[in-house]
């Protein structure tokens, strides 16, 4: 399987329940994969100031036999802020990326 970025299609992200510095805040995103062949697993989270990047890992497996077909994918991802303060969450996909603002107390 070879690594790929930036191939996952991107439409929502979402903030599941009250986001609280210093725990765990749940991150859902929805998207879309280019075909069965690709398989996200894991994700990237960066932290810059008021900005939360998250990054799906993708891995494709060029020697699968698969209809070209998109499937969709519903992920939650853990993200820890330890400040209190207004962010933007910032998804990066294939030709569009997600944001969401997001109050932490």
């Amino acid at each position: 399987m070879v690594p790929i970025e930036s191939k996952v299609y991107i439409e929502t992200v979402d903030v599941i329940g009250e986001a609280v510095s210093d725990q765990d805040i749940d991150v859902v995103i929805r998207g879309n994969l280019p075909n069965p062949a690709y398989q996200i697993t894991g994700y990237n989270v960066r932290i810059d100031e008021d900005k939360i990047f998250i990054q799906p890992n993708v891995v494709y497996d060029r020697n699968a036999l698969v209809i070209q077909m998109l499937v969709p994918f519903e992920d939650t991802v853990k993200v820890r802020a330890t400040s209190p303060g207004d962010y933007q969450i910032i998804v990066e996909g294939r030709g569009k990326r997600a944001v969401r603002s997001l109050k932490i107390k």
